[in-house]
């Protein structure tokens, strides 16, 4: 099974971990949002 997000299927490539600046290295907002999802998700399933 593909593990990819949507987005990153549509892009063809990896949506980094989210962190601070990502909007200056050119990230649509879509992209950042999907970026701190994924770390949010990933701190509550550490927990």
């Amino acid at each position: 099974m593909d593990e990819r997000t949507l987005i990153e299927r549509m892009r063809g490539t990896r949506v980094p971990d989210y962190y601070d600046g990502m909007y200056r290295q050119g990230f649509k907002p879509w992209e950042i949002l999907e970026a701190a999802h994924r770390s949010i998700i990933k701190q509550y399933e550490a927990r």
